[in-house]
């Protein structure tokens, strides 16, 4: 039943594709709404998956210096906590949020390839420097607050989850997915055409690692939809699985992450200029 259920989510992003790829025929050629199209399309699809928990958005994330971060195209925000600064309905629904609820920052592009994935990865490491958003921070959180791990045995994490996901491919290989030493914070790379990377403390599964630090070793697992020995109703199956493997890794992760309280003080205290 989850296959077939994967099967009608895959049609659905599919049919973007093909309304994005009308758009960029050559008597239309409007390639900024195209993104936007896209872009509308997996947020829709992920907080349909993901539930009420979390809330999928974008727009920027303020930090507690009040430096706001390049434009994200999608945030996952723990609504357990304060989780909204100023919302513009009129501009696309972009969203103002502070960083201390952010779970997961996304780049979404329509096509995956070497220079997008370059691009893209450099764009999330100009946000998580911009607002200072964690990634090895080993404190636990119990709904949006620290805890007292000596008396609680295990709690969740406040690191993001940081991604690149794209509606379809044009890699060669796994190593046109390489990122840069100083983005070894991107945690997954995913193609709803057929690609799926992502780190994994052990090579041989796919494990949601949302305390990691710099200095672990990463290793990823990438799996990929052989197109050259499958005809087109199997390579559909073959990418809703991969599609069932990306949710699935990101509703891990979530299970793991948690907002923080807002520091009130970062943002809404009084400074006398005299």
């Amino acid at each position: 039943m989850i296959e077939s259920i994967y099967k009608i989510f895959y049609d659905e992003l599919n049919s973007f594709f093909k309304i994005s790829d009308l758009m960029l025929n050559k008597e239309v050629k409007n390639i900024k709404e195209c993104g936007v199209l896209v872009e509308i399309a997996i947020r829709k699809f992920l907080q349909e998956v993901i539930g009420d928990r979390f809330k999928i958005t974008h727009g920027y994330i303020i930090g507690p210096d009040q430096k706001l971060s390049p434009q994200v195209d999608l945030i996952i925000v723990d609504p357990f906590v304060s989780h909204r600064f100023k919302k513009f309905e009129y501009i696309a629904d972009l969203e103002i949020v502070p960083v201390e609820s952010v779970v997961g920052v996304f780049e979404i592009k329509r096509t995956l390839k070497k220079e997008v994935i370059k691009t893209a990865a450099s764009q999330l490491l100009k946000i998580k420097n911009t607002v200072h958003l964690p990634k090895g921070d080993q404190d636990q959180y119990f709904v949006g607050r620290k805890i007292n791990t000596s008396q609680m045995k295990t709690g969740i994490y406040s690191n993001p989850v940081f991604g690149i996901i794209g509606l379809a491919l044009d890699c060669e290989d796994e190593n046109d997915l390489v990122i840069d030493k100083d983005e070894w914070f991107i945690d997954v790379i995913f193609s709803c055409e057929g690609y799926l990377k992502c780190t994994a403390k052990k090579i041989n599964s796919i494990t949601p690692w949302p305390n990691r630090r710099e200095e672990d070793q990463v290793q990823y697992k990438t799996i990929r939809v052989d197109d050259e020995k499958l005809d087109k109703d199997k390579k559909v199956t073959e990418a809703s699985k991969i599609l069932m493997l990306f949710v699935g890794f990101l509703v891990e992760y979530l299970n793991q992450s948690s907002g923080k309280i807002l520091n009130i003080n970062n943002y809404f205290s009084y400074k006398s200029n005299h």
